[in-house]
Parts: structure tokens; C-alpha cells; sequence
């Protein structure tokens, strides 16, 4: 059975993720080029961090999420 504290930090990640994703679908035309930057970067940088969890804990889960 999974750490209870690694599935809360990993579902706050997803959500994270999840919530960035979305922003960086739909960027307004006049967002300073800095926020777009820390959008992009800062969901690539939570990506790493899922996908290095799945690796750890032997899931599948946030790949799957990237299939969905």
C-alpha cells in the first residue's frame, strides 16, 4: 500500500498539472511574455515530477492520465 503522504503530494501534483495544462491551452493575447513563460516551464517542471513518481512507485497512473 502506497504512503498516504506520497498520494496526497501526487494528487496535488496532478491537479497542479492538470490546472496548468488548461491555462496553457488557452494563453490570452495580452499576457506578459514572462507569465507564459512561467506557465510552460512551471508545468513541464510538475510533468518531470509525476513522471518521476510514477517511475518510482511503479504506476502507471500519470501516464495514463496523459493518454486520457
Amino acid at each position: 500500500m502506497k504512503d498516504n503522504k506520497w498520494t496526497t503530494l501526487k494528487d496535488e501534483l496532478t491537479q497542479k498539472y492538470i490546472k496548468l495544462h488548461a491555462k496553457s491551452k488557452n494563453i490570452p493575447d495580452d499576457i506578459p511574455t514572462a507569465e507564459i513563460a512561467n506557465i510552460l516551464v512551471g508545468k513541464r517542471v510538475v510533468k518531470q515530477q509525476l513522471q518521476r513518481m510514477d517511475e518510482l512507485d511503479g504506476t502507471l497512473e500519470f501516464k495514463n492520465l496523459l493518454n486520457d
